[in-house]
């Protein structure tokens, strides 16, 4: 490709035929519209290639952008994944602490029904024993040789058996000293 240098430099022979001061304005208008359209071209190569570049740039950016985005959506299903088996874990294990409860409960009650079975025949057993008490006591009550509770006369009883035992026991203590004289 020309040059505008080139064409400015260009040199024809000088002879009959065109006017050179033509000749040469025409050259000078061709050379500086196309050194303008040269200039216009190299600026126009130079955006295109700057354009390029920001393609390239921009295509790398988009492949970056579309391999985090798989990543991501990995990361996001994989997120999910570890969410629901976590909630499913919690869940059977839930489930089975619910029913370790429900079960000691079933159990604690059998043993209170035991033990309540076990207070009511118990109560049982002391109503009929209060009731034969209250029974021999009615009996008593009502049978007419019940003597009435006399305490002095009570008292001289035992103080009665007291000296005759006292009695008794001095006695049986002389006896041996007699018998050794």
């Amino acid at each position: 490709m020309l040059t505008p240098i080139d064409i400015q430099k260009k040199t024809f022979k000088s002879g009959i035929g065109y006017d050179k001061r033509d000749v040469e304005a025409f050259f000078a208008e061709v050379s500086e519209n196309y050194e303008k359209m040269y200039k216009d071209n190299m600026e126009a190569q130079e955006k295109i290639t700057n354009l390029m570049n920001m393609l390239h740039n921009y295509k790398v950016i988009e492949k970056s952008l579309q391999k985090a985005l798989v990543l991501a959506q990995k990361a996001a299903d994989e997120t999910k994944e570890t969410a629901r088996a976590s909630a499913d874990a919690i869940e059977a294990d839930a489930h089975a602490r619910a029913r370790d409860i429900v079960s000691a409960a079933k159990q604690e009650l059998e043993e209170v029904r035991g033990k309540t079975k076990a207070l009511m025949a118990q109560y049982k057993i002391y109503k009929m024993q209060y009731r034969q008490i209250i029974k021999t006591q009615m009996e008593l009550l009502e049978n007419d040789s019940f003597q009435p509770f006399d305490p002095e006369g009570k008292l001289a009883e035992a103080e009665k058996n007291l000296a005759r035992q006292a009695k008794e026991s001095s006695a049986k203590k002389e006896q041996p000293k007699k018998e050794q004289s």
